[in-house]
């Protein structure tokens, strides 16, 4: 028998405050954040029956071609119906700077910011990258989502990562179907929606966006996740409804990177 939208609600719920759930910041543990889609899907057979990925790009480093798990990687975080805690599964971000300068991307260059001149090399081909595309795609040098303690690795790494994304969205994404444990169908995907954290006590400080605190809350609380729990359940695609997405990373950029050049918000 299909799960119910309220028995789908209730495994989100669950994951979402005791599991693997993404999140914009490090005080609610994730790495530096730059994109995400979600994709759920039924399953054809098996004893799923349902299944839910987020796809995130996360990180503050790049370190192509090692298996160090810190770097800037695409994490895929699954819910299945059996999974007690979710699954978070992580990838190397295909990402990496041509010619001899590779260097500027890694630990190394903490500090550093200017990308003029830097070639990226990723999915979607090659980009040059210029000062200009800082002011013309709002790339906010030394701001954070909040994902690095204290500063990040590499603060030009940040910059490039967001830089590709503005000119390829979604070049990262991949087909995550494969990581579910029967064959599936596609009811939804959606790289525009509102995300919720799950149900949190932030404290009563004031020191909490309110922007945070509205989305603190259960996805059994959320009109976009109750929607999708009715889509998942159906089958219909038409019953999701997306929200107002908050998944671009400017929204959450509001804290100083420690290890950026003094000055570089501004530049």
């Amino acid at each position: 028998m299909r799960a119910t939208a309220q028995q789908i609600l209730a495994k989100l719920d669950e994951v979402s405050q005791n599991g693997n759930w993404p999140a914009f910041d490090a005080g609610l543990g994730v790495l530096e954040y730059h994109a995400m889609r979600m994709i759920a899907v039924r399953e054809r057979g098996g004893d799923e029956d349902w299944g839910l990925a987020f796809e995130c790009v996360l990180g503050d480093f790049l370190d192509p071609g090692s298996d160090n798990a810190d770097a800037a990687n695409v994490s895929t975080y699954l819910v299945i119906p059996s999974d007690l805690h979710g699954i978070r599964e992580q990838r190397e971000l295909e990402l990496s700077i041509a010619g001899p300068d590779a260097v500027v991307a890694g630990p190394a260059d903490s500090g550093t910011i200017d990308i003029d001149g830097i070639t990226v090399v990723g999915p979607a081909g090659e980009l040059r990258c210029d000062r200009s595309m800082i002011a013309r795609h709002d790339l906010r040098p030394g701001m954070l989502c909040g994902g690095c303690d204290g500063g990040a690795v590499s603060s030009r790494a940040i910059l490039l990562i967001r830089a590709y994304l503005a000119h390829h969205a979604g070049a990262f994404w991949r087909d995550v179907t494969p990581l579910f444990r029967a064959p599936c169908d596609v009811v939804v995907t959606s790289d525009a929606f509102e995300h919720v954290l799950g149900r949190r006590d932030l404290g009563t400080g004031d020191d909490v966006e309110p922007s945070v605190r509205r989305i603190a809350i259960a996805p059994s609380e959320s009109p976009t996740f109750r929607s999708l729990a009715e889509a998942l359940a159906s089958g219909d695609a038409s019953r999701f409804v997306a929200g107002e997405s908050n998944l671009d990373w400017r929204k959450w950029a509001t804290v100083p990177d420690g290890n950026a050049p003094s000055g570089a918000a501004s530049t």
